[in-house]
């Protein structure tokens, strides 16, 4: 851990997007974010290959450049509502590990996807998620619940979070 007082894991995780693009021009942030953005799409052309399909390329872009867009064309936030994006930043990462883990682990009933469904969907790759697609249905439920609950609560759970949900 860290000798630092005041320094918690969660104020770590919140501040990883910071890391590259703090206190840079525009022109540096953007070729950065660009950059992570090429490093990713290299994952994710991996899957759109695996299953042969090229919307998951398409559809990171789309989120990615929606996702960034103020950041990198306008003035980017600061002060509170920079705080609860970037705690919103990591309870995003937290949740979603989480849920991949828990549904990888733990016993998961198939919510009504039979065989029949799971032979009709023809998916051209393997792996768990692929032969119990269930786990996926799971996952995301438990992501977005969990995001969803924390946004209503201001995220306040999260040590040290800015108080309230946005209003913007």
């Amino acid at each position: 851990m860290t000798d630092r007082p005041g320094v918690t894991w969660q104020d770590t995780i919140a501040a990883i997007p910071d890391f590259a693009i703090a206190g840079v021009c525009r022109t540096t942030r953007t070729k950065r974010v660009l950059g992570l953005g090429v490093f990713y799409t290299l994952i994710v052309v991996g899957f759109s290959l695996g299953f042969k399909t090229w919307w998951p390329l398409v559809g990171f872009w789309a989120l990615t450049v929606n996702r960034l867009l103020g950041a990198l064309v306008g003035q980017a936030p600061s002060g509170a509502e920079r705080e609860l994006i970037r705690r919103s930043w990591g309870i995003g990462a937290l949740f979603y590990l989480l849920a991949v883990m828990i549904t990888t682990l733990a016993p998961i009933p198939p919510f009504g996807i039979d065989e029949a469904a799971i032979g009709a969907a023809n998916l051209p790759s393997s792996g768990l998620w692929v032969r119990e697609p269930y786990r996926v249905v799971a996952a995301a439920f438990l992501y977005f619940a969990a995001r969803g609950v924390s946004e209503l609560v201001g995220h306040r759970w999260f040590k040290g979070a800015a108080t309230g949900p946005s209003r913007v």
